[in-house]
């Protein structure tokens, strides 16, 4: 519970950015863990062998990035609040908060530093699969087409079936 004097020393519209920053914090934790669902979805997908699986991952990625994104447009309105106009990074809570105030703060914040730790390390991995999976594309393809034989460099009368008379070849047409 928040002391009395703490509310009276932040000013109510200080107060509810408080608790508004702390419940958008929690809110783009619960992103980020989309975030990484839709890693895992894509890896499995290339695990797979299965396009749509990838295409609704990246689908997914893409939508939940965008939402992030407004949630930090968020976050820094409310940090705003409580930074005088200027918005403030999570670091700098300490500075501006009185000590009952933060403990909320700290813990969504700790949640929120522990998510995107977990999505990075998603990132890394799908990287190096993506790019696992790009250099055996390439280097069945290279395989597939170094076995193909080409067409003869020269013209072989012989190999067509049209009978040869040694120096050149010989048609019998009529027109």
């Amino acid at each position: 519970m928040i002391a009395t004097s703490t509310v009276a020393s932040l000013g109510i519209e200080q107060h509810r950015a408080v608790k508004l920053l702390a419940v958008a914090l929690r809110h783009e934790v619960d992103l980020l863990e989309d975030v990484r669902a839709a890693l895992l979805e894509q890896r499995a997908g290339v695990a797979s062998n299965d396009a749509e699986r990838i295409e609704g991952g990246t689908h997914r990625l893409g939508r939940s990035l965008l939402t992030i994104e407004e949630a930090r447009r968020h976050r820094s309105d409310l940090t705003s609040v409580l930074g005088g106009g200027r918005p403030l990074n999570l670091s700098e809570l300490e500075l501006v908060l009185p000590q009952p105030m933060l403990a909320d703060l700290l813990e969504a914040r700790v949640q929120l530093r522990v998510a995107a730790k977990g999505v990075a390390r998603e990132v890394a991995i799908n990287d190096l699969v993506v790019r696992r999976a790009m250099d055996a594309g390439e280097s069945f393809i290279q395989v597939l087409f170094s076995t193909v034989v080409g067409p003869p460099a020269a013209y072989d009368g012989a190999a067509g079936g049209v009978e040869s008379t040694g120096g050149g070849v010989l048609l019998n047409r009529r027109v």
